[in-house]
């Protein structure tokens, strides 16, 4: 396969209800969607989403990263793609994606790398005329969605607490970090009974003192884990924290790198980890992540 072309998107997508934490008020979700095309016509796609206060990325960083540095590397070498079985097109996509050095503060050019590997596996599966399901098939029947209680008054978080109660959804994230955090929980669990699993995101809110003090506030609401209750830094402290709380820790923003995850496993600092393909660096290292 020869690459022709590639065309790059800078989205902005409004939300039809913000989205608010501790690190962040979102109303709108800031895309980086990547089309390339084929000598033979085939077309894909792929899509990163730039989260500064996770990776360092911004819209700016990844379409700078994705002109001037991964494609001018992926048209000379995409060609040897042709040659590759479809069940190792993950990794040898992800040898061509060779990142730039440009020191712009950022932790991984993860949401760049994600958008263009995506976009070249469903160009070369296209034409192979075949799917990801071709390359991934799948591991099981269903999946489960969360539903999300971002912050905000009582009086709201109760009203979309209903909401997402009357669709079905049992797991729910609840974003904490603010002034009454044991409150919010408390009404939460009241709303959606004891059979709906529930758990928290601090997004870095709490320092160590903080942290174990809300963690044990909570756990007597049966939540059932903590998502990222420290900023990232120190995993010696990340450790420390999960040694002295009864609740199980996931981490989100401390997970960027393969190097992250490897550093958490090492010091025993985590329960579970949070991984998403664009935050990651694409399918292929999200897949690395999972079996770590």
């Amino acid at each position: 396969m020869r690459l022709h072309s590639a065309t790059l998107y800078a989205l902005n997508i409004p939300f039809s209800q913000s989205v608010a934490h501790s690190a962040k008020v979102r109303t709108f979700c800031d895309s980086v969607v990547v089309r390339v095309q084929s000598e033979s016509g085939a077309v894909g796609y792929g899509e990163g989403t730039p989260r500064p206060y996770v990776s360092g990325e911004t819209v700016s960083t990844v379409l700078a990263q994705l002109s001037l540095d991964l494609w001018p590397t992926v048209c000379r070498q995409s060609h040897g793609l042709a040659s590759v079985s479809t069940a190792d097109l993950p990794q040898a996509v992800d040898d061509i994606l060779v990142e730039g050095d440009r020191d712009d503060g950022v932790i991984a050019h993860n949401a760049a790398r994600a958008a263009l590997e995506v976009a070249l596996l469903d160009c070369t599966l296209r034409e192979r005329s075949q799917s990801f399901g071709d390359l991934m098939p799948a591991c099981r029947d269903s999946v489960t969605y969360s539903g999300i209680i971002p912050e905000a008054s009582l009086e709201a978080s109760i009203a979309l607490a209903q909401r997402q109660l009357g669709i079905g959804l049992d797991r729910i994230k609840i974003k904490v970090g603010g002034a009454h955090d044991v409150a919010l929980v408390r009404q939460m669990r009241d709303t959606f009974g004891a059979d709906v699993s529930l758990y928290v995101d601090a997004n870095c809110a709490w320092a160590f003192d903080d942290a174990v003090r809300q963690i044990e506030l909570l756990a007597p609401l049966g939540i059932v884990h903590v998502e990222q209750p420290m900023p990232r830094g120190p995993i010696e402290d990340l450790a420390r924290l999960r040694a002295e709380v009864s609740v199980p820790i996931m981490v989100d923003e401390s997970l960027v790198t393969l190097e992250d995850a490897q550093a958490l496993i090492d010091a025993q600092a985590c329960d579970i980890f949070n991984i998403r393909i664009s935050k990651c660096g694409g399918i292929y290292r999200s897949l690395q992540l999972a079996q770590m």
